[in-house]
């Protein structure tokens, strides 16, 4: 219970209370009741308020790791039916990680139900180096607007200001509660995309308010001079008349807008591997590679190449809120390079390992190694993969006397992910024989040559 003293007219008292829910619900409810004493004698109040508290906007995160950088696609999406205008973002840097971000657009952005908004961050590490206390947490800072709310907004005020330009002013603080909440619930979630597309609020969704089941009481019998519910509905019929749509003002500044801060931990990457399967330059292609770029070779050509791998451990965010080290100890990753056998035949060195030294954050020259490739089919063939795992020893040994280990999946970045190699038959001229039969047939000959991309056909 809260007891107030004497209070002036108009006062306005703001009351704050923190809460707790064991699930995540929508809306809160509050039921307040007032009791308070004029000269005219004590009088009480019961008003039930539906707070909504549930987020307007959900965030999905996808990272990309490379050596030396981490790309972080952030995607924003409304919570529910309505519209978002999302101003600005940032991402604050943390002790040891800070971002990038392009250009940032020169409009608010708008996030419907169906078509979210993505926002890309590139994080490098600081070259400060980390200590057992340093943060490594970064904070998504969000400023929005929800269209719903525009819309609310923008009725009361311009209800707001026909009442006071009417001798209805006194009623405002009973109508526009019952005009709000029925926008709410008729608005419908094409009225609020419609909005947000045309900046016109159609209000034609406010018809159909039992205003007298929400104005009981308002009418005092024996008085004519009071105003009753149908000077009221007249009111709301002839503001309704008047303003058919309601231009919505589209924000720039976002001065009005709400602010989200969201915690973005860095993801613990033990090992990052990056793979890079290069063919050799000097390597006699055929001349279409000089139309689109793509490497052309034929059936069964040997294709000497080689296999760059790099590999960096700053990302071990687990070991720097530690110890503030980058490694505690050597690590060990083994690669293979594999590919479906009707498509690749691949020689060389295809498996191995790769040890690396404790207290080193990463080797400064990459490691190559040979390989030789022959596509065994027409098409366009994918580059064979290469799939790195690292090993973990468990302390043990078996009975040969070796050490025992387990292997785990590493991060791997393939560059040659979505890389082709254009095939073709290794062939230049194809002859066909057709025995036509018939009274006088004989043998008909088609005789086609191919040069680069032309095509001759001899009959």
């Amino acid at each position: 219970m809260l007891f107030f003293s004497d209070l002036e007219p108009e006062s306005k008292v703001t009351v704050s209370f923190p809460f707790s829910v064991e699930q995540d619900v929508p809306n809160v409810t509050v039921r307040l009741e007032v009791s308070y004493a004029t000269k005219d004698g004590v009088f009480r109040c019961t008003k039930l308020a539906s707070v909504p508290i549930a987020l307007a906007l959900g965030v999905n995160v996808q990272d990309v790791f490379k050596h030396h950088a981490l790309y972080s696609r952030f995607t924003v999406s409304t919570a529910s039916s309505s519209p978002l205008r999302l101003f600005k973002s940032e991402l604050v840097d943390s002790e040891i990680f800070e971002s990038h971000f392009g250009i940032p657009p020169a409009a608010p952005v708008l996030v419907f139900p169906k078509q979210p908004a993505t926002l890309l961050y590139k994080i490098t590490r600081k070259k400060a180096k980390p200590g057992p206390k340093t943060k490594t947490t970064m904070y998504l800072k969000l400023h929005y607007s929800e269209l719903r709310e525009e819309v609310d907004a923008l009725l009361r005020s311009s209800l707001e200001e026909a009442l006071g330009e009417s001798d209805m002013g006194r009623f405002s603080r009973l109508l526009l509660p019952v005009i709000i909440r029925h926008a709410r619930q008729k608005i419908t979630a094409y009225d609020l995309e419609r909005t947000a597309l045309t900046g016109a609020v159609h209000t034609g969704f406010l018809t159909g308010i039992n205003w007298k089941q929400e104005l009981r009481g308002v009418d005092q019998h024996g008085s004519s001079k009071t105003t009753g519910v149908s000077d009221i509905i007249a009111f709301f019929e002839s503001w309704q008349k008047k303003n058919k749509t309601l231009s919505l003002e589209r924000p720039t500044d976002g001065s009005s807008a709400r602010s989200l801060l969201i915690p973005v931990d860095i993801p613990p990457v033990p090992v990052l591997v990056t793979a890079d399967i290069k063919l050799n330059v000097d390597l006699p292609f055929l001349a279409q590679q000089e139309y689109d770029g793509v490497p052309t070779a034929c059936i069964n050509q040997l294709l000497p190449s080689s296999l760059h791998l790099r590999w960096t451990r700053k990302w071990d965010t687990t070991v720097l809120a530690k110890s503030g080290t980058t490694d505690t100890g050597a690590r060990e990753v083994s690669f293979e390079v594999t590919a479906p056998p009707e498509t690749w035949l691949i020689g060389g060195r295809r498996r191995g390992h790769i040890r690396m030294p404790a207290n080193c954050e990463e080797n400064s020259d990459p490691i190559e190694m040979p390989l030789m490739l022959s596509p065994l089919r027409e098409g366009w063939l994918p580059y064979p993969s290469v799939d790195i795992r690292e090993v973990k020893f468990e302390g043990t040994r078996g009975d040969n006397g070796e050490q025992t280990h387990v292997g785990t999946h590493c991060e791997t970045d393939f560059k040659n992910l979505g890389e082709v190699v254009r095939v073709v038959a290794d062939r230049v001229r194809v002859t066909l024989s057709l025995d036509s039969s018939g009274p006088g047939g004989g043998p008909l000959v088609l005789e086609s040559e191919r040069v680069g991309r032309d095509m001759r056909v001899l009959a």
